[in-house]
């Protein structure tokens, strides 16, 4: 008889205006039973309890003072449950309970700060990244094989990043109508996330069989080439087709 799990590991990634789509899909986890207890480095450890119906606030931190700021929130209904870099998580079974954050400007004014970083560390790879290849190419340095690999994976994780600015400006300029015109903000939905982190973690699973080729290549032997190559085509297509398939599905649920 299998021994029931009491511990689940997710790695996930989530941006300042996909705050209200996790929240509910750690509303999601509790209604199945699991329940966050921590998070380090991305990775979010959830404990096994009883299937409960619970609300969860995702509050971006920025420069007040930790300990007033939870005395605070717990005052105010909220019971805390951890933070991650800049987000404090809390949670509460009231339903009545006063949302922490009614201030949509002052959100907005962090997400902007947020998407500015995230713009200017890009142009900086991309730039770096369009050095690689002048001096590579166009001023005929010659490249090893391991270097090519290097080159392919600063080019998978530049178009991470790339696709991380596009997608949030394009979210933020339509935010910006929306409120010029007076419609109601919408936030990244619970859907969009789950695909989101979907492709994310093909970016990574990528970026991790390339270095295992790339390392094979710089101590293999003569052989290394062409296995390095045919491993990572295999993985990456099998990637691929994993990540479509879990999109249609949760499109379909």
């Amino acid at each position: 008889m299998m021994k029931e799990r009491k511990k689940l590991t997710e790695l996930i990634f989530f941006r300042e205006n996909e705050c209200k789509a996790m929240e509910e899909y750690l509303a999601e986890k509790a209604a199945q039973g699991w329940m966050l207890e921590e998070i380090n480095l991305g990775f979010f450890s959830f404990k096994k309890v009883q299937p409960t119906y619970c609300r969860f606030a995702v509050d971006i931190f920025d420069d007040l003072n930790f300990a007033e700021y939870r005395e605070y929130c717990e005052a105010s209904g909220w019971n805390y449950l951890c933070y991650t870099g800049r987000y404090l998580i809390f949670t509460t079974v009231d339903e009545n309970t006063i949302p922490i954050q009614t201030d949509e400007e002052l959100v907005l004014k962090k997400i902007r700060k947020s998407i500015m970083a995230y713009l200017l560390l890009t142009i900086m790879l991309v730039l770096n990244f369009i050095n690689i290849i002048r001096k590579g190419f166009i001023m005929g340095e010659v490249y090893k094989t391991e270097n090519l690999f290097i080159l392919i994976l600063v080019l998978i994780f530049t178009s991470f990043l790339v696709t991380e600015v596009i997608t949030d400006t394009s979210w933020y300029v339509k935010i910006q109508i929306n409120i010029k015109s007076g419609s109601k903000i919408r936030y990244k939905t619970l859907k969009s996330l789950k695909i989101k982190n979907i492709y994310m973690k093909l970016y990574m699973y990528a970026f991790i069989i390339v270095l295992i080729s790339s390392a094979g290549l710089h101590f293999g032997n003569e052989y290394t080439y062409e296995y390095s190559w045919w491993i990572y085509i295999f993985a990456l297509i099998l990637g691929v087709i994993t990540s479509v398939y879990k999109v249609i599905k949760i499109n379909r649920a």
